[in-house]
């Protein structure tokens, strides 16, 4: 069964995860903030991240510790970050990409479909493409 965990401050953000996985056989966890994810990604491996940022340095930097945590585990982890048209989000993933995780996009508006295909796609590679954590 793959762990999926939610970042989001956006109540609708996490509602629409909640209803596009609830019934699927997923262990899915919600949270408001990443610092609230650090304690769930270290209490069992996490198979796919699904994170939205606002333009808060604050959030970003919860989100930038919680996947350099990630990065440090054995264990791969698919790490998908939401995004709005907001070009301005577009230019902090570099940020998390430093981290040494393949980072994926998913573009709101979110449909069930599109949040299923992306759980679905999470695969656990051996080797990040971006090469290690520094």
């Amino acid at each position: 069964m793959k762990r999926v965990l939610v970042i989001s401050e956006d109540t609708a953000t996490r509602a629409a995860f909640q209803s596009a996985l609830s019934r699927l056989n997923y262990d899915l966890m919600v949270v408001s903030c990443a610092k609230a994810a650090l304690a769930e990604v270290r209490s069992k491996p996490i198979d796919v991240v699904f994170l939205e940022c606002t333009q808060s340095t604050d959030a970003w930097d919860a989100a930038r510790d919680t996947v350099q945590f990630l990065s440090r585990d054995e264990h791969a982890v698919s790490v998908y970050v939401v995004v709005s048209d907001d070009d301005a989000v577009y230019d902090r993933l570099h940020e998390l990409i430093y981290c040494g995780i393949p980072l994926h996009t998913l573009e709101k508006p979110l449909s069930h479909k599109d949040i299923r295909c992306a759980v679905e796609a999470a695969r656990r590679p051996t080797v990040s493409p971006y090469g290690p954590a520094p």
